[in-house]
This record gives structure tokens, C-alpha cells and sequence, in this order.
């Protein structure tokens, strides 16, 4: 797959299933009222792959809204680890690996919405 391929397939899930808004190579969804979870595919400057990071933005503070990129976020979670490994090669990505890639990224999104409902003390607890 190409990386507009893939795009187009993480479109169709997270934002036609789940809500999610597209900008650019990020997708953003409120969980409550300070945050947004993002989702950012970052291109390698080394070859053709990628890597799928997820984060959190802190409305009330983050100075990039609506749309923050994902290295001006105010906590980075890191990125997405696969049965490959954390780079995505273009090359290799066929339907079964998206199909588990999307259960990842899907299971990745519903442990940031839970943690997201802690109180703020236990949320800071968790991350640090």
C-alpha cells in the first residue's frame, strides 16, 4: 500500500466508525472537555515507512488548536508497536496487516478514552 492508501483506510475507520476528524495525517477526537486524542502517521525521512504516534492535547493550555501537530502536543504516548514492529513499511502493508493494524489502533483508543475518565490526579499518576 501506498501511504495515501493507508490514510484513506484509517480514514474510513476512524472517522466514518468512530468519530474521529481528519487534518492533514492526524485524526482528532474529543473525549471530554480539555481533551483530544490524536493519532499522527509520521513519514520516515529514511525510507518508505512510517510510524503511527498517538497523544494527547490539553485544550486549555495547548496553544496550537484546533488542529496541534503531533510534536505540539502536550503528552506523547509514544508510538504504535505492531506484530512488525513500530515502523510501518509501505511495502508490506496488504489488507490483513491494515485489518490488524485497525484492532491496534482501535484497542490503543479505547485504553486513552478510559484513562482519559480518571480523575486528574490519577491520570498524571498513570503517565508519569
Amino acid at each position: 500500500m501506498t501511504e495515501k492508501e493507508i490514510i484513506c483506510a484509517l480514514k474510513n475507520v476512524l472517522v466514518n466508525e468512530y468519530g474521529f476528524v481528519r487534518k492533514g495525517k492526524h485524526f482528532y477526537k474529543d473525549i471530554c472537555n480539555d481533551l483530544t486524542i490524536v493519532f499522527g502517521l509520521q513519514k520516515s525521512r529514511y525510507g518508505e515507512y512510517a510510524y503511527l504516534e498517538c497523544g494527547y492535547c490539553i485544550k486549555s493550555i495547548n496553544q496550537y488548536l484546533p488542529y496541534p501537530k503531533f510534536y505540539q502536543l502536550n503528552l506523547n504516548c509514544g508510538r504504535i508497536m505492531t506484530k512488525n514492529g513500530q515502523a510501518i513499511r509501505f511495502a508490506e502493508v496488504d489488507e490483513h496487516y491494515m485489518e490488524d493494524l485497525i484492532k491496534i489502533i482501535i484497542r490503543e483508543y479505547q485504553e486513552m478514552s478510559k484513562r482519559a475518565e480518571l480523575e486528574k490526579e490519577q491520570f498524571i499518576a498513570y503517565y508519569l
